[in-house]
């Protein structure tokens, strides 16, 4: 994809690995070419499930989130920090 490939492997009593692309920055809106995606792949016991605009959640072996454009580029990295950080205070 481009400006950014990158992934990690969590072990744990699952396993599952996380996976960034990105082109970066690209100077404005989807029609400049930037594209952003994070998948999340089921490498071994982790139960997943996907929902899309509310509907019934399927299980899943992978699931990305494909943003486009630098505003959504931007607002995707502040979101899973947010989400990130609301979770390390849920588990203690």
């Amino acid at each position: 994809m481009g400006a950014l490939e990158e992934s990690k492997v969590i072990h744990n009593l699952c396993n599952l690995e996380v996976r960034v692309n990105t082109t970066g920055l690209k100077g404005g809106d989807t029609g400049y070419g930037g594209r952003t995606e994070v998948t999340l792949l089921n490498l071994g016991s982790t139960a997943m499930a996907g929902r899309v605009d509310g509907q019934f959640p399927d299980r899943a072996e992978q699931i990305t989130i494909e943003v486009t454009g630098d505003a959504e580029l931007f607002a995707l990295a502040e979101a899973l920090e947010w989400a990130a950080q609301r979770l390390r205070v849920a588990i203690g």
